[in-house]
């Protein structure tokens, strides 16, 4: 009487049952079937393992090839916890039972597959105990085990962004993003929501709402100003990206909002935590620009309301966020204290500290870096071209401005009419304009936080100037100046004195080698753990 017979399996499709008690040790039945070379066995395509195969590894020259009707050995399914065990001698296999085996007991083996990336295409549906959910060898079930409690650790993190983090686009806040959101994948599981032109939810993990046309936005615009709600709210709203965190919302355990303006997006029901990068206190800066427009100046009063309405989304914002990051320490100051707890200060980072500047009196060039379409950098540089470079080319002949970022056609114009200024656009690579310079330009009247123009120019030992304004987070480590006249002369002296020059360049170097990204970095691990 054969000791097995065939029937359908609790496990998958058709196994083997025993047909009465079996005694640890008793040789069941023979795994047969076609003796073939190593060599055929990796070349043929019929042992894929994408495919189902039935193969045994007899010495280091043969396998045998089960996969026939005559072997009835090969129905025996895999178990994380088996009865069976499969040896051979010879260029014979056999299956034994390695424990007492009762009637109707289904025959089982474990299969030896390794623990490679294709593991989860071999799900296991044993049953037992300690089934790790995978048809994975004993010896590497462990590893299987580590991952999901490690997977168990991490938190579940919904991203916000509205600029795409993976756009390309050579703009701070982008780069910004998209290092964040990189560092966060790390030890957690995290989605993006984010706006771009095209809609697409091709890519794990990433949802990307397009971003709606001009007129939608301009009534977007609208709603805001009718709801009281910063009016630049209305121009990076999505009303399908607002429905779909509100639907999701609940599977996330933190949501991450980047900027001030992807606040607008959690849901008020939302019970996990809440951490916003903030970065600045837009509403300072909106008042700053208010002052310093003409009256006469119709963006003067758009800058106004903007202000109130932003220091408002600041006040809900620090009541109903869980932690606040910002950059600036003494805009931290500038804060209610019973928020101070809810405030983490991180710094603005840079990627890598690259010793390029080299002082000569033959260096002509300035360099202003900066998004020439942001109100305050356009302003900077029209007032330095107008009431500096005129009187600073005097005592610097062949000395140039280098403007390098993105810029308005129109603001280009206006600017490369002056034989003194070249404007660059964006350029990825700052290493070959370094060549030549003497110093980098941070001449803004209106500046909240930190200049991320300074911590770039300090990265390559370019002395730095800029108003007092923006020195406030710097220390000593770089020049600024209280007038016209003042800014003018530390200039000259950037250009001809060396050991000012290479002073600086020096002081420059050591500062920013507090901000690299790979420190900086830790700082947000640590948030989304608390």
């Amino acid at each position: 009487m054969r000791l097995y017979k065939t029937k359908k399996s609790k496990i998958d499709n058709f196994g083997l049952y025993a047909t009465k008690d079996i005694k640890k040790g008793t040789k069941i039945i023979e795994y047969r079937g076609k003796i073939i070379t190593r060599k055929e066995a990796e070349e043929n395509p019929k042992y894929d393992n994408d495919k189902a195969i039935y193969l045994f590894n007899l010495n280091k020259r043969y396998d045998l090839d089960g996969d026939f009707k005559m072997n009835t050995a090969r129905l025996i399914n895999h178990s994380c916890n088996p009865n069976c065990e499969v040896t051979g001698s010879g260029l014979k296999v056999w299956v034994h039972a390695i424990k007492d085996i009762k009637k109707n007991e289904e025959l089982s083996y474990d299969y030896g597959f390794s623990f490679d990336e294709d593991y989860k295409n071999y799900p296991c549906r044993c049953g037992s105990k300690n089934c790790c959910g995978y048809i994975v060898r004993e010896g590497s079930r462990w590893r299987i085990k580590n991952k999901r409690n490690k997977k168990k650790k991490m938190k579940k993190i919904l991203f916000i962004s509205t600029r795409n983090p993976y756009s390309g686009r050579y703009s701070g806040d982008v780069i910004g993003s998209k290092k964040i959101l990189n560092t966060l994948k790390k030890n957690n599981i995290v989605d993006l929501a984010t706006l771009d032109k095209e809609e697409n939810f091709t890519k794990k993990n990433v949802y990307i709402f397009k971003s709606p046309f001009l007129l939608i936005k301009i009534f977007y615009l609208l709603r805001s100003l009718v709801t009281l709600k910063p009016l630049h709210f209305g121009l990076f709203y999505s009303n399908k990206m607002k429905r779909f965190i509100k639907k999701n919302a609940y599977n996330y355990d933190l949501i991450y909002c980047y900027h001030i303006r992807s606040a607008q997006y959690v849901p008020k029901n939302f019970r996990g935590k809440k951490i916003i990068e903030m970065g600045d206190l837009y509403s300072s800066n909106y008042r700053q620009t208010f002052h310093y427009l003409n009256f006469l100046n119709p963006l003067k009063y758009i800058y106004f309301l903007e202000s109130l309405l932003v220091k408002k989304i600041e006040k809900s914002i620090f009541l109903n966020f869980d932690k606040i990051i910002l950059f600036s320490k003494s805009e931290i100051k500038k804060i209610n204290k019973q928020f101070i707890k809810k405030i983490i200060h991180i710094d603005i980072s840079i990627d890598k500290i690259k010793k390029k500047y080299l002082f000569s009196k033959k260096n002509k060039k300035i360099l202003f870096i900066g998004n020439l379409k942001y109100l305050p950098n356009i302003f900077a540089v029209k007032n330095f071209v107008k009431n500096v470079l005129p009187k600073l080319k005097k005592k610097i002949p062949h000395i140039k401005l280098q403007i390098i970022g993105d810029i308005n056609l129109i603001d280009k114009i206006l600017l490369i009419r002056n034989k003194e200024v070249e404007c660059l656009g964006i350029q990825k690579n700052l290493d070959k304009f370094i060549k030549g310079a003497f110093c980098g330009l941070a001449n803004l009247e209106i500046a909240t936080g930190v200049q991320t123009k300074i911590l770039t120019y300090m990265s390559y030992g370019l002395p730095v100037i800029c108003s007092k304004k923006v020195a406030s987070n710097f220390n000593k480590k770089v020049m600024h100046y209280k007038n016209y006249h003042e800014l003018i002369d530390k200039i000259s002296i950037l250009n001809k004195d060396v050991k000012v020059g290479m002073q600086m360049s020096k002081n420059s170097l050591i500062f920013v080698n507090n901000f690299k990204w790979k420190k900086i970095s830790q700082n947000y691990l640590k948030i989304v753990k608390y």
